[in-house]
C-alpha cells in the first residue's frame, strides 16, 4: 500500500514514569511521489471489550501540522498530518508527534509498533518509574498480536530486556516486516 511515502526511521521513547504514560514518536519518512503534501498515519489503542474509549491526545510537535484526527473504529484512530513543504521522490523529512494517555487510564503492558507500511528501522525506549520497576520485560520481535497480547506466564531469563539504572528498557529492530507487532513487554505483576 504505497500512497506516495514509507518510513526510513521511527523512534519513539515510552514514558512511564510521570503523571501519567506519554510517548515522543519521531519519524524521518521518504516521499516517493511528485508534490508530497500530507501523510495519515494510524494509532491504535487496544482495549479489552466493553471498555470505554481510551482518552489519548495527539499531537504534532514538530516538522508537521495535524490537519485531522478520524476515529476509525473504537480502537483506531487515523492522523492526517500536512507537510511543512511539499516534498520530491527520494527526499526525506521528520517529524514528531507527542502522544499523551489521560491519567488512571487503564493500559495493557506494552508498546508494540505493527507497520502498515514499508519501514527501514525502528527503534524503542521505554522510561518506568525507578522506584517501581517492572518484574520482567521482554522483546517483542516479529510476532503476531495473539502472542503477545494475551501474553501467559513469564519469559525465560535469556528473553528478557535488562532495565537500566535510569529506568529504561532499549531494543531495535532492522527492518520490522509489515503487520507483525515489535516492541517491549513488561509486567508489574508478582
Amino acid at each position: 500500500d504505497d500512497d506516495g511515502w514509507y518510513i526510513d526511521h521511527f523512534s519513539a521513547v515510552f514514558m512511564l514514569d510521570g503523571d501519567a504514560p506519554e510517548a515522543l514518536e519521531r519519524r524521518r519518512i521518504v516521499a516517493t511521489r511528485n508534490h508530497l503534501t500530507e501523510i495519515a498515519i494510524v494509532l491504535d489503542t487496544p482495549r479489552e471489550s466493553g471498555q470505554r474509549r481510551l482518552g489519548l491526545k495527539a499531537d504534532v510537535s514538530s516538522g508537521g501540522t495535524l490537519l485531522q484526527a478520524e476515529e476509525l473504529s473504537r480502537n483506531r484512530t487515523r492522523y492526517m498530518i500536512g507537510l511543512p513543504r511539499p516534498l520530491q521522490p527520494g527526499e526525506a523529512h521528520e517529524y514528531e508527534m507527542h502522544i499523551r494517555v489521560a491519567p488512571d487510564e487503564p493500559m495493557r503492558d506494552y508498546y508494540v509498533f505493527r507497520p502498515e507500511r514499508r519501514c527501514d528501522g525502528f527503534d524503542l525506549r521505554v522510561r518506568f518509574d525507578r522506584r517501581r520497576p517492572p518484574r520482567w520485560v521482554r522483546q517483542v520481535t516479529a510476532e503476531d498480536v495473539h502472542v503477545y497480547y494475551p501474553y501467559e506466564g513469564v519469559p525465560a531469563p535469556l528473553d528478557r530486556v535488562p532495565v537500566d539504572p535510569t529506568g529504561e528498557a532499549r531494543a531495535s529492530f532492522p527492518r520490522p516486516r509489515q503487520h507483525l507487532g515489535y516492541g517491549l513487554q513488561w509486567s508489574f505483576a508478582d
